[in-house]
């Protein structure tokens, strides 16, 4: 297999599902208190976006030349101060870098989101080569890309609403095919 696993940080996957499980012990005025069992599960749905988010960057690490950061921020001017990407992955021997928004379902994104998906298109055009610089790409050859990784959806086209949509069976165009195989492991 083509993932070095020698690179996943198997300790912080573990620490992640554990607080996934987390809850705070919350007692509904009319209802009572859940039992510990269906309070773990009812907090599930809110916490396994950020589980996602960091699945995917982990397994893209395993790939031989490919690194990334989770939750990044650059700064170039005012205009990009509270731009925040969920995933920046690169490859310096290739000078790609792609910025991804992780969503379970890119269906059902409100209005606000989607305003925000077309800033973060325009921040990469406009600043692609200030961040490939701060990556330490030095050829002619950079390439920046933004994407949603669409973890969940069904049937959207690749360019929904004008912006690159990637979905698990797309993996596969863009890294290698055990990257494919690793995230549809996970479905399972």
């Amino acid at each position: 297999m083509c993932l070095d696993f020698t690179k996943l940080d198997k300790a912080m996957i573990l620490e992640h599902l554990e607080k996934l499980t987390d809850y705070k012990k919350k007692e509904d005025p009319v209802l009572g208190s859940k039992k510990p069992r269906d309070a773990i599960w009812a907090t599930f749905p809110n916490k396994h976006g950020t589980l996602i988010q960091k699945s995917l960057l982990e397994f893209m690490r395993c790939i031989n030349g490919w690194d990334g950061k989770v939750e990044f921020k650059f700064v170039t001017d005012s205009s990009t101060r509270d731009a925040f990407f969920d995933n920046l992955v690169f490859n310096k021997d290739f000078e790609i870098a792609i910025l991804f928004e992780c969503k379970r379902n890119i269906k059902n994104v409100s209005a606000p989101y989607e305003e925000n998906f077309k800033r973060y298109e325009e921040i990469c055009k406009l600043h692609a080569k200030d961040l490939t610089k701060e990556l330490g790409f030095s050829g002619k050859n950079q390439k920046l890309f933004f994407s949603i990784f669409d973890a969940y959806g069904r049937g959207t086209n690749s360019h929904s609403k004008g912006i690159r949509i990637t979905r698990p069976s797309d993996l596969s165009k863009l890294f290698p095919s055990c990257l494919s195989d690793a995230w549809a492991s996970l479905e399972y």
